[in-house]
């Protein structure tokens, strides 16, 4: 191969990117299986374990927790971060 790729070669790459809904639903997925596994868990840690900014995981715990699916929990005393 000489390093060079023909336009098949780009435009498989070019499908292959994520689309912001396909993106969500992802880590919406990610997140209730990170709860599920792991119980009460606050949104910074949520974010460091998934590799998410704290803001993605934030309105992802928000968006699950309006639908009823999550219930948030009251801070827990001496621990830093919503539960």
């Amino acid at each position: 191969m000489d390093g060079h790729c023909d336009a098949s070669e780009t435009g498989k790459r070019l499908r292959h990117r994520a689309n912001p809904t396909k993106l969500r639903n992802h880590n919406e997925r990610a997140v209730l299986s990170m709860l599920r596994d792991r119980g009460p868990t606050a949104s910074a840690e949520i974010a460091k374990a998934l590799n998410v900014s704290a803001q993605t995981a934030s309105v992802i715990v928000r968006a699950i927790e309006d639908q009823g699916v999550i219930t948030k929990f009251p801070p827990i005393k001496g621990r830093v971060g919503k539960p």
